[in-house]
């Protein structure tokens, strides 16, 4: 049960784990709320890169609750996220949906708690499924089209000089 993560790692990691492969069946799907930590964090690691290779499992959505936090799960010092995953192999050309949960998202009533969430308001968009991880592994949950591009440009660059000559080149020939 621990041998993916390791025994120090964070429960919400074996949980998940072990839903993916004991839980769900083929085609199925599986929704968590988790710690925004997950896509970058060392313990999650393993079970990003299952996601990653898109064999067996495939990232569906990351909807990001970093402005409702403290709405979702009053007290709570973590941010979360909604994970969805499918158990299915990637296909050509798929894409991952991203979501951003906003103040839109929540109905309140008149003293200003929390009625309920609705999520359809979340600002969302789509980005091929190689575009979301980085090199390392990690989920890049804030990527969209514009950001996409950006990374793209960094990435074809050896290094930061390289970047900034580039820059400063085109600025001087704009004058």
């Amino acid at each position: 049960f621990y041998a993916p993560a390791g025994v120090g790692a964070n429960t919400y990691i074996h949980f998940i784990y072990k839903a993916l492969k004991e839980w769900i069946q083929d085609g199925g799907f599986l929704g968590f709320v988790v710690p925004r930590s997950f896509v970058d964090s060392d313990d999650a690691e393993p079970i990003r890169a299952m996601l990653q290779q898109g064999t067996d499992f495939v990232l569906r959505e990351i909807m990001n609750l970093e402005e409702l936090d403290r709405d979702v799960f009053p007290g709570a010092k973590l941010v979360p996220i909604i994970l969805i995953i499918e158990k299915t192999a990637l296909k050509e050309g798929e894409e991952v949906a991203l979501g951003y949960a906003g103040e839109p998202c929540v109905e309140r009533n008149a003293d200003g708690e929390v009625i309920r969430f609705i999520l359809d308001n979340a600002t969302r968009w789509s980005v091929p499924y190689s575009k979301v991880w980085s090199r390392d592994g990690r989920i890049l949950v804030a990527n969209n089209a514009q950001r996409a591009l950006v990374l793209d440009k960094l990435t074809r660059n050896p290094d930061w000089s390289s970047i900034t000559h580039e820059y400063w080149d085109k600025m001087a020939g704009a004058k």
